[in-house]
């Protein structure tokens, strides 16, 4: 009579494969979880140098041609805009002062000249700037006298209320369109139609001089850019434009910009300093260079063990050090970048 053998698993072999088992399990998502979180840091680092280095370009791009005013060589530009109608302020359309700036709630308020931003962050810098390199894509259809109140076009301009920049070697004239956008013309016809400042009155305030059909025909840029809080109480750059006169636009220009700090340098200076309550157009026509410092943070939060702390100056000279870290556990960098205003370069 042979004996029959038992087949199978212990209980004791049971639970040593359980455990096996499970610190196996514990490992691959620990893997899971080091692995995931390791892609969101690299992610949100990998955006946020993109932002940042998107940021820098823009400004530079378009900073560096404050003043500019096509071929017109000459430094004083006739400027045919109503002076004194509501909404006009020589900081929004004179280009002879193409750049200003606001050091934090230091000095002046911006929003006195600017208009109210609203949710602005107190303690960032705000710059504003202008210039004519915007081409129109216009072309005159003929010589157009200085006394005339409408320059004839090639095309229909669409760019009804436009604040327009003509220009030559003689000289350039600065005005706001009245031409609805079928017409084959500009025209600075004086008028109160909103939005304004509208122009001064054309039969006593004439073009600088008589222009040739090759005039060049160019559109005014005036830009302000400010850190506002959005409604989930975010940080981001804004962009105000006055394109259409003293009707203005408010654009989301970059997300996730935490700070941003601007020094200037003048033509007598040797070291950048912060814009002064105290200076006047005359300081402010002596500034060949920008620098500004941005600190742009991650859209994640959660990518860092402790809040981050980096010696990004803020507007009342402390840092953001281990006393005063960042409020979450989002990742920081700063972005730094020098820009020289062509048209003040020697």
């Amino acid at each position: 009579m042979s004996r029959l053998k038992n087949s199978g698993f212990t209980l004791v072999e049971l639970m040593v494969a359980m455990t096996v088992g499970l610190f196996l399990t514990a490992g691959i998502i620990s893997l899971f979880i080091g692995s995931k979180q390791s892609y969101r840091t690299t992610e949100s680092l990998s955006r946020l140098q993109e932002d940042g280095r998107f940021v820098l370009d823009y400004l530079s791009r378009e900073i560096r041609q404050a003043g500019f005013k096509g071929s017109c060589i000459k430094s004083p530009n006739n400027l045919l805009l109503e002076d004194s109608a509501k909404g006009y302020t020589a900081d929004r359309f004179d280009l002879k002062k193409p750049i200003k700036g606001w050091n934090g709630a230091k000095g002046d308020d911006p929003s006195a000249n600017t208009g109210a931003m609203n949710d602005y962050v107190a303690g960032t810098d705000v710059i504003m700037f202008k210039h004519a390199a915007t081409l129109s894509g216009l072309e005159a259809a003929s010589d157009t006298s200085s006394a005339s109140t409408t320059i004839a076009l090639e095309d229909p301009n669409e760019n009804l209320n436009s604040i327009f920049v003509i220009t030559d070697p003689y000289g350039c004239d600065v005005f706001q369109n009245r031409s609805i956008n079928t017409a084959s013309t500009l025209s600075r016809a004086s008028s109160t139609a909103t939005p304004g400042p509208g122009n001064k009155d054309a039969a006593s305030n004439k073009f600088s001089h008589d222009y040739e059909e090759n005039m060049e025909i160019l559109l005014l840029q005036s830009r302000i850019y400010f850190i506002a809080q959005d409604a989930n109480e975010r940080r981001n750059l804004w962009e105000r434009r006055f394109d259409k006169g003293s009707s203005y636009e408010d654009i989301e220009l970059m997300p996730n910009v935490f700070d941003m700090q601007i020094t200037y340098l003048t033509d007598s200076g040797t070291n950048y300093v912060e814009a002064d309550s105290a200076w006047t157009d005359t300081n402010w026509e002596k500034v060949i260079a920008v620098r500004i410092n941005l600190l742009v943070y991650s859209d994640d939060d959660n990518l860092v063990e402790t809040p981050m702390s980096l010696p990004f100056m803020k507007n009342d000279g402390s840092f953001y050090d281990s006393a005063n870290p960042f409020p979450d556990r989002r990742i920081y960098q700063m972005f730094t970048t020098t820009i020289a205003l062509r048209n003040r370069l020697p």
